[in-house]
């Protein structure tokens, strides 16, 4: 799980040497959603998930009035962007002063700038822009180390990096802006055909897996995954979509294994 750190200016906070004035028992939640901080009206600190929707105090440095309350509730995201739009950002506390300063505004628990993510990025550097965890392992107090998922449902569930389970490697084969490349394995188990046209490619991919490929909720992670992988890496304007033979996307091969003979 990444630091805390202030929304504004990305500016780091160590809970040891920085001022803060939390809650007794907080920060308590080891999620891998991210986890924002907000501030009751006596000026204590607790920590929750960006989602819940809260009123927030906005920073605002040319002044005169440099903290500002805003009573609409919203999500942390939605509040942090409403800042940055109408004023300076969410406010950043530094000392005992400005705590006091501030909670004296608050008729309610709000939102301030302070924040962190829950797992940041996959193990090749790129960003975590999706989940699958199941829902109580989105609150559950085991560690945030390691992740598995199920090869029955797809879903995903902590687990510690020095436990033992097979393991999903990952390759990309290198397509051009035109679609230009043979048919080429992508991983030991996934193979990539280009099937070029005057307006559009069409990619067959070759899967061995237990998993069920036609569950929609499967085709979509698939989608998704293609897709940021052509943003990054090929085309910056692009649009997938999976194309249905008999009703569906995925058609079971079966390989003929020659008989031995005696």
């Amino acid at each position: 799980m990444s630091s805390w750190t202030w929304s504004l200016d990305e500016a780091a906070f160590d809970n040891g040497l920085n001022f803060s004035n939390w809650a007794e028992s907080e920060p308590q939640l080891t999620v891998f959603a991210k986890i924002c901080v907000f501030m009751d009206p006596s000026g204590l600190w607790f920590d929750e998930l960006c989602t819940k929707t809260r009123p927030a105090v906005c920073f605002y440095e040319p002044g005169p009035a440099q903290y500002i309350l805003v009573t609409t509730p919203m999500t942390w995201d939605q509040a942090q962007l409403y800042c940055k739009s109408n004023y300076t950002d969410l406010v950043s506390v530094r000392n005992l002063m400005e705590n006091g300063n501030i909670s004296t505004l608050l008729t309610n628990a709000s939102w301030i700038g302070l924040y962190r993510q829950g797992w940041g990025q996959w193990s090749d550097q790129t960003p975590l822009t999706f989940n699958n965890f199941k829902e109580e392992t989105q609150t559950s107090s085991v560690p945030v180390n390691c992740a598995v998922a199920s090869t029955l449902t797809g879903q995903w569930k902590k687990a510690s990096c020095t436990s033992v389970y097979p393991y999903v490697c990952q390759y990309y084969v290198a397509i051009d802006s035109h679609g230009q490349a043979p048919t080429a394995p992508i991983g030991p188990d996934i193979t990539a055909e280009v099937v070029p046209s005057k307006s559009k490619n069409t990619y067959k991919f070759m899967f061995q897996s237990d998993i069920d490929l036609n569950d929609p909720h499967i085709q979509d992670q698939i989608l998704n995954q293609l897709h940021d992988h052509l943003g990054r890496n090929v085309l910056s304007e692009h649009k997938l979509t999976w194309i249905q033979t008999e009703g569906q996307v995925f058609h079971k091969k079966t390989v003929k294994k020659d008989r031995q003979g005696c």
